[in-house]
């Protein structure tokens, strides 16, 4: 029964709320509680609830005195069943989320601890996005927590900025310490194509890389603090907030004199040298082309690699390395920036799958790739890194344990598979067989000190090469078993080191203004392969193995790592009660609308708990003419499967379409109650998205004419009382390219039902099937569609019928059948510094719809692709239609959100992703 149960204006306000998706549904919660902080967490994770809920507390002092702010007590959730390392600041409910896994590769930096730096990067949001003063202040107290949004509506490079400089200055790691995150700042102006002022206020689809609001925002903002002082930051945020409808770059220019354009200005300024060009030959080629983990094939003919890019699905490639020539030998979107591992034609990968019900629960596992077929190696292993011994006989992998993980190994026939090594709180990476199969070298991270370590391949032992505050990474052996190859940001940038393992002496294979990473050593012992950082991507290069050229360094002094500072917190451990948090809303906001007789004023509310298993929204109006009320209530259960939804309502709508005056409103009352259950269905995440859902319920009510238009006598719709049944089946299979303006590769299913019987014996059935296929230009898209909608004679219920673009009126029963081509036109990446609107690109498209009852129609459409408010997706234009009866129209384009396929794709998700996550570590 497709019933209007909640109106346009609450659908979008539900949006703004950030309704989050459930967190492990099917785990039992805990909360700890501390003086700060509710710490919720799954059975079994009490220790690391106990660590966060520390570090939390150790932070919350120095971000209060940075931002000038104390949000009060913060709900944290926690989900250690993530093989990926983020965070998350929501407003609607506020609390944090973390997927505390240890961070791989260089973008996190080695120093310092990482859990500390996640809270206190993740808190610091949120004490920004509760400053209230002057109009926010009054906003606030008026609507509820609603009247913090405007703190949301900054550039990026304030949000992302603030939280990266506060993670700086408040642990003693940071990315501000980090040589890697240095280099992304420091590449682009030393190649003279420095980013522009309000290119660091957006992510953007043209200038690389794509965490530029975070680089630029934090040496935007440590110039703002080397200017203004260290009072700068919390007098930005709290100046802002006195009326925050004028642009951050007016606060600059009142309040601090300047504005943001001139201070980047100097930022950018002080970075002084030149590019230093990357030794060796240059083997791959393309613009905002990224390479990852370089790996020789047995006969030294290939070199294996993991490629992303701004114009490319993700895929594992391999390079002759003689001509240059490449083949893709997968596409697949691996774990950790390309885990895989070669041995001759056998081919290991990792890579993420979500729950199949369960999106929240991403687990990595490895897969094997032999003669073209892939087979899954483990299951629910947590495991990544996959590295074939040299005879074959044994696969080294990785396994997440919570927050960090141990070196495990299997055999090749995927049996049992057994630990080799754990340190308690320690992180490893990157491990790499011998030569002769005796030992291993790793990457291993303890307490924020990052160095190489070796192994027996026994796991009877282990130590390090040397122990130090540089990060060193990315080991591999010579042939001969003599040298350790690997990367190393000793001097503030990564180079290339080799160590005589012999000889005990420490040499310098590259000196770069940028960066060097993943050496790979040829079976000849001839060629190191390595990748190097530029403005045009990360690329590999060939440099040839001449000892006599390389520079020896003085070999490190040990220094061990820190001790970990314990903050021991006080506080009990209950269950988890998520139904009482529904109890306390936090925002309200008037809704108009209007009923048979005239205006009605409404109020919105909504209420979830922080883990997301419970959801209510309400909307209430009053009739101001008519006296009569109204409300529509809507309630979510995500505890365990099926979702449970119920939906009541006493509501007057006013619909077009169920009359036989196309353009007249029906005006009718109904009441009644929905239950539904749904199953989600999650079977790939990352760049190629691919589920579905399954939907059914009943439906119970009666429905009641109020107005009928002045003079009309036509066909009146059923009234009296019904009893229904529902249903709804997707299925979405989207892979997408960064700079894609449309999804490149897609196609959706979609079939809906619902009939009812009773008084009111109406049925209504529709159904939509797209493709999205790549063709012609980059990003040109050829779309073909074809869905179709019935609906019963007299049904008072609105359903979906398609109709060509340019008609108005709506048949009961039609199908259509669209041929659409859209091809971006020009790629802009620039906004008006002083204006909240950035335009990332201009696309035109081209179409045809072929409808039933000799109704079609052709013609094209221009649509500007721009970011407002710095978040809300959104694409504007104009389209021009010529129907077969002859007739010329135009017509307006304006959607939020990016271009959707079916329904996974509805306004309220994509709102719901923008606005209710705040900032993403």
């Amino acid at each position: 029964m497709r019933l209007r149960w909640l109106t346009g204006a609450s659908v979008v306000l539900l949006a703004f709320a950030g309704a989050p998706s459930s967190m492990l549904p099917t785990c039992r919660w805990y909360t700890l509680e501390t003086p700060n902080f509710r710490v919720h967490f799954p059975e079994g994770w009490e220790e690391l609830a106990r660590d966060v809920a520390g570090r939390a507390e150790d932070a919350r002092g120095k971000v209060v005195e940075l931002v000038g702010t104390d949000p009060g007590k913060v709900d944290v959730v926690l989900n250690p069943y993530a093989d990926f390392s983020n965070g998350y600041a929501a407003l609607f409910p506020v609390h944090i989320g973390l997927f505390p896994t240890f961070p791989q590769g260089k973008w996190a930096g080695t120093r310092g601890d990482w859990l500390s730096m996640l809270v206190t990067h993740e808190y610091t949001h949120i004490a920004h996005m509760h400053t209230a003063e002057g109009l926010t202040w009054v906003l606030k107290k008026i609507f509820g927590e609603v009247g913090l949004l405007p703190n949301m509506m900054v550039p990026m490079w304030l949000t992302e900025g603030l939280a990266v400089y506060s993670e700086t200055i408040n642990t003693d790691g940071g990315r501000g310490r980090n040589p890697y995150f240095e280099m992304k700042f420091r590449t682009p102006i030393l190649e003279g194509r420095p980013w522009k002022y309000d290119q660091i206020g957006h992510y953007g689809r043209v200038h690389p890389p794509p965490d530029r609001p975070y680089v630029g925002g934090y040496y935007m903002m440590r110039e703002i603090v080397r200017e203004f002082g260290e009072e700068a930051p919390s007098s930005l945020v709290h100046e802002h907030s006195i009326f925050p409808l004028f642009p951050i770059d007016w606060d600059l220019t009142v309040y601090k004199g300047r504005p943001g354009w001139s201070i980047w200005r100097d930022a950018v300024a002080k970075v002084a040298g030149s590019v230093s060009r990357p030794p060796g030959r240059r083997l791959t080629c393309g613009k905002d082309v990224f390479y990852h983990r370089p790996t020789w094939s047995r006969d030294g003919r290939w070199i294996y690699a993991y490629r992303t890019g701004y114009d490319l699905v993700p895929a594992l490639v391999r390079i002759d390395v003689g001509g240059g020539r490449e083949e893709v030998v997968l596409e697949e979107d691996l774990t950790t920036g390309g885990s895989f591992g070669v041995l001759g034609d056998l081919l290991y990968f990792a890579k993420l799958r979500p729950h199949p019900l369960d999106d929240s629960r991403m687990i990595s596992d490895i897969y094997e790739l032999r003669s073209g077929r892939v087979r899954r190696f483990t299951r629910g292993l947590r495991a990544w890194s996959p590295t074939p011994s040299p005879d074959g006989r044994r696969v080294l992998f990785l396994r997440n344990e919570g927050v960090y993980n141990g070196l495990w190994v299997v055999g090749p026939d995927g049996g049992p598979p057994r630990e080799l090594i754990k340190v308690e709180r320690m992180a490893f990476s990157s491990p790499c067989w011998s030569p002769d199969g005796r030992w291993i070298a790793l990457s291993g991270n303890l307490r924020g000190y990052q160095d190489i370590y070796l192994v027996s391949s026994d796991g009877s032992g282990m130590e390090p090469l040397f122990l130090d505050e540089a990060g060193d990474f990315d080991p591999c052996w010579s042939p001969d078993g003599r040298y350790i190859v690997f990367c190393s940001d000793r001097t503030g940038v990564h180079d290339i080191y080799a160590y005589d393992l012999g000889a005990r002496k420490l040499y310098r294979l590259t000196e770069l203004s940028t960066g060097a990473f993943e050496p790979s050593v040829s079976p000849d012992g001839r060629v190191i392969a390595y990748t190097a950082y530029t403005t045009e991507g990360t690329h590999i290069y060939l440099l040839e193995w001449d000892d006599a050229l390389w520079e020896e360094v003085a070999v490190p002094r040990t220094t061990l790592p820190p001790s970990r500072r314990e903050v021991e917190v006080a506080g009990r451990v209950r269950p988890y009660e998520g139904l009482r948090q529904l109890l306390r809303p936090t925002f309200w906001i008037p809704v108009p609308g209007e009923d048979e007789k005239g205006a009605t004023l409404g109020m919105y509310t909504a209420s979830w708990d922080v883990v997301g298993r419970h959801t209510v929204a309400l909307l209430g109006s009053w009739g101001l003419e008519s006296g009569r009320l109204g409300y529509q209530v809507a309630y979510l259960r995500r505890v365990g499967y099926p979702i449970l939804g119920l939906y009541l309502q006493d509501w007057t709508e006013g619909s077009k379409g169920l009359l036989e005056e196309p353009d007249s409103l029906y005006w009718s009352r109904d009441r009644g109650l929905r239950v539904s259950v749904e199953v989600p269905i999650f079977l790939e995440a990352g760049a190629r998205q691919v589920g579905g859902k399954v939907q059914i319920g009943v439906a119970f009510g009666s429905t009641r004419c109020l107005e009928l238009p002045e003079g009309y006598e036509g066909m009146v719709p059923m009234e009296g009382s019904y009893v229904g049944s529902f249903g709804e089946v997707a299925f979405w299979d989207v892979k997408m390219c960064y700079r894609d303006l449309v999804p490149s590769r897609s196609r959706g299913l979609e079939l809906g039902w619902s009939s009812s019987g009773g008084d009111v014996r109406a049925s209504e059935f529709h159904g939509t099937l797209a493709w999205n296929l790549p063709l012609g230009p980059p990003h040109g898209v050829f779309r073909l569609r074809f869905g179709f909608g019935l609906r019963s004679e007299g049904s008072p219920f609105e359903g979906y019928v398609p109709i060509p673009r340019g008609y108005d009126d709506v048949a009961t029963r039609a199908a259509l059948v669209t041929l659409e081509y859209d091809l971006p036109l020009l790629y802009v990446d620039r906004g008006p510094a002083s204006f909240p609107l950035f335009l990332e690109g201009i696309s035109g498209a081209a179409f045809w719809d072929l409808g039933t009852g000799g109704r079609s129609s052709f013609g094209a459409e221009l649509k500007a692709h721009t970011v407002l408010f710095y978040r809300f997706p959104l694409y504007a234009g104009v389209g021009v239609v010529r129907r077969s009866d002859g007739e010329l129209r135009s017509y307006p384009v304006l959607r939020i959100g990016h271009p959707a396929e079916t329904g996974h794709g509805t306004l309220v998700r994509k709102l719901t992703k923008f606005l209710g996550r705040y900032g993403r570590l």
